[in-house]
């Protein structure tokens, strides 16, 4: 008869690919989102990391909710300098956030001249004679 105890312990045995895929979780948020920093502190190659994120469902989705929670951070971090006085960062926060309300960077082009509608396009002799 198998000790049911047991059982449920060996199954929640981290395989080693898991235990890599933690340490490179960890390492992750640690190095600030930092993807080659994490590979090489855990000694993977990139590669690895694509393949992991291709292939595991379940790791692609605890890297997504690592990811989220460090942009969240950020994003806090952001708002509160840029209101308490950071003007460069006020104007970037604006841009990127509330574009809907015209907060965006424009760049205008004024165009002086005659504007010639005609296009001409220069054929080799040997594709022309390819045409032929």
């Amino acid at each position: 008869m198998v000790n049911k105890g047991k059982q449920k312990a060996k199954s929640k045995k981290l395989t080693l690919k898991q235990k890599h895929q933690s340490m490179f979780l960890k390492t992750y948020l640690e190095s600030l989102g930092n993807i080659s920093e994490a590979c090489k502190e855990i000694e993977i190659n990139r590669a690895t990391y694509y393949k992991w994120m291709r292939e595991d469902e379940e790791f692609k989705q605890r890297f997504s909710d690592i990811t989220d929670a460090f942009d969240d951070r950020i994003e806090t971090t952001i708002r509160q300098m840029a209101t308490s006085g950071d003007k460069d960062l006020l104007k970037f926060w604006a841009s990127r956030k509330l574009k809907n309300r015209g907060f965006t960077e424009k760049t205008e082009v004024e165009h002086t001249g005659e504007v010639n509608n005609q296009i001409t396009i220069n054929i080799p002799k040997e594709v022309e004679e390819l045409l032929k």
